[in-house]
């Protein structure tokens, strides 16, 4: 009798069991196409009491997965994400270098711009040369401008988006803590048959995404609880808080990232510790910033270098010419960061002025002279020693013999006025008094006239504010095309040594400081552009190499990951006819042991 017991108990145990397989595997079918399912098995094992077997035993519905495979799918996500944004972020950046405008790239705008001075220095009464000469130049600066203007918005698209993550990231931050909970929760009260499971997946989609922002460092705790740190240690979730993450003011013009502890009542701990992104080296969070804070910074500290040489030399042997025909006025470019007309230009401009000597004239509209230092007095000289200032400047021209209005008694020469321009900046005005009269200089010794910018082409600082000079935008003729005749002062109609100086720019080296990624180097203005350029190309070679890795990576994790947590429904169905047989088995020895039992009752009565 006890022994047909046994057996019926067996055999009921055999019914549950399939019964839980079977359940277990249709659970798996209907979400073999569900985003982050894993693959559930029942677990059972065989039973015997005082060395006979008992039957089975039903365990728990076990998630299929592997602790270092998750762990690498978790790296491979990371770092496909920050391979994945960096190229794309610097695709963008690519495009505003090699696509500056519709007539070429930045280096054919260089090339483009010093052809034309070439064809004005071959032909400088040409008009429409003058005008087109103008307008590459007006090219050449709205392009470096556009391209400044690009960076700049890239940086704050850059930026706009790290905030976005971040509310991102929080959401995700309170998900897994209320996974956490709800799983302890369930994990501690296992009487009701019940399992964590699809709680524990829905998990994993949420550090998933985490993943994609952060590198990870990710425990689980006894309670099944998973403790997750970022990639240098700063604490994310455990299973008794979490944090959120928030924008701060800090040293740089973006700010700071900065993290909060949630405290038991839901509230924000007040007290913030720094993220540390500098110790990262994964994730979209970092690429978002390396991008933002070091490869465009880099760029155009590298376009800010280019410019600033460019102009400073260009403006340099402008300075030292005259339009033709010449005009009544010239003022100083150059001077915007000297603090007063009253301080010393040596310490405050540059101290290469000491002992500079210039020529001036004043012609009628044939650049014919009227009055000049050449040849009579001498030239205008600096003194060698310092402190001088633009009012001594003035001083000094006024007071010359040849040229100075004050000297020649206020109807004849130059007027020289230390005042300041409608910015504010501190600068030397030299003007002719009587209509009809006009100036012309010349440097004799040093650069004088280019360090004081008396006849600038260019204006602005650097490439943020880069700027053909409004009034010779608007007037070609202004255009200093000649210069001063070294035999009397005067100026040819014809001439052209000031032109064929600025084309001859083109091929001048040039001394480029270090900047960005690009270390100190001389070169022409081309050759600077286009190792700016080909920099850039060699880093988004390589950020294709590291995306094109990253990918192959991810995708043999991700394969790994679905060949032993996926669902194959063929396996299932195959699976589900082992259950449904033992099932069947099952049912059958339960009708059987009731024949038994109903026979023997019935000899017993």
């Amino acid at each position: 009798m006890s022994t047909l017991s046994n057996a019926l108990r067996i055999a009921t145990g055999g019914l549950q069991n399939s019964q839980v397989g079977i359940g277990t595997i249709s659970h798996n079918i209907v979400n073999a196409n569900t985003q982050g399912f894993t693959r559930q098995v029942a677990q059972n094992s065989a039973v015997a009491y005082n060395g006979f077997g008992a039957g089975v035993q039903l365990g728990t519905i076990q998630r299929i997965t592997d602790n270092f495979i998750t762990a690498r799918g978790l790296t491979s996500a990371s770092d496909l994400d920050y391979a994945t944004t960096t190229r794309s972020f610097l695709d963008n950046i690519e495009g505003s270098f090699s696509n500056a405008s519709a007539d070429g790239n930045l280096e054919d705008l260089v090339n483009g711009f010093f052809a034309a001075t070439s064809q004005l220095a071959n032909s400088p009464a040409d008009g429409a040369l003058r005008r087109n000469a103008v307008q590459s130049a007006v090219l050449l600066s709205d392009t470096i401008r556009g391209i400044s203007q690009d960076m700049d918005d890239v940086q704050q698209r850059i930026d706009d988006q790290i905030t976005a993550e971040l509310t991102s990231i929080n959401t995700i931050l309170k998900r897994v803590y209320d996974l956490n909970v709800e799983i302890a929760t369930q994990d501690a009260n296992t009487a009701n048959g019940a399992n964590t499971n699809d709680l524990k997946d829905a998990r994993a989609i949420q550090v998933d995404e985490l993943a994609k922002r952060f590198g990870l460092q990710v425990s689980t705790s006894q309670n099944g609880s998973l403790r997750i740190l970022t990639e240098n240690g700063r604490k994310l979730v455990d299973e008794g808080t979490y944090v959120q993450l928030k924008r701060v003011g800090g040293s740089g013009p973006f700010g700071d990232i900065v993290v909060q502890n949630v405290k038991v009542d839901g509230s924000l701990d007040p007290n913030t510790t720094p993220l540390y992104t500098n110790s990262m080296s994964t994730g979209r969070i970092k690429a978002l910033i390396d991008v933002r804070d070091t490869t465009i910074p880099n760029l155009l500290a590298e376009l800010n270098e280019f410019t600033s040489t460019f102009m400073t030399a260009f403006n340099s042997l402008h300075s030292q010419g005259s339009a033709i025909p010449p005009v009544a006025t010239l003022q100083s470019g150059s001077t915007s960061g000297v603090t007063t007309t009253a301080t010393d230009l040596f310490t405050e401009l540059s101290a290469s002025l000491a002992g500079a000597t210039f020529h001036a004239s004043v012609v009628n509209s044939q650049g014919d002279v009227i009055a000049t230092t050449l040849g009579n007095g001498g030239a205008i000289a600096i003194p060698g020693v310092g402190p001088f200032s633009l009012d001594d400047l003035a001083t000094l021209i006024n007071g010359n013999a040849d040229v100075g209005n004050t000297t020649l008694g206020g109807t004849l020469g130059i007027t020289a006025t230390a005042t300041t321009d409608s910015n504010g900046d501190p600068i030397i005005r030299l003007q002719t008094q009587t209509a009809g009269q006009y100036v012309v200089l010349s440097n004799v010794s040093g650069n004088a006239l280019g360090l004081l910018g008396m006849n600038n082409f260019f204006t602005g600082a650097d490439s943020n504010d880069i700027a053909v000079r409004s009034d010779i935008a608007t007037n070609p003729d202004l255009v200093a095309v000649g210069r001063m005749r070294a035999e009397d002062g005067g100026l040819s109609s014809r001439s052209n040594a000031n032109m064929l100086a600025l084309s001859q720019l083109a091929d001048t080296v040039l001394s480029f400081g270090a900047a960005g990624d690009l270390s100190a180097q001389n070169v022409n203005s081309a050759g600077y552009v286009g190792r700016i350029v080909s920099t850039l190309a060699v880093t988004i070679k390589d950020a294709n190499s590291r995306e094109a890795f990253a990918e192959t990576i991810d995708t043999q994790i991700a394969e790994l990951q679905s060949s032993l947590s996926g669902v194959n429904v063929n396996e299932e169905l195959a699976t589900m006819l082992v259950y449904q047989n033992s099932f069947q088995a099952s049912a059958r020895i339960v009708t059987v042991v009731n024949d038994l039992f109903d026979t023997l009752l019935g000899i017993v009565r």
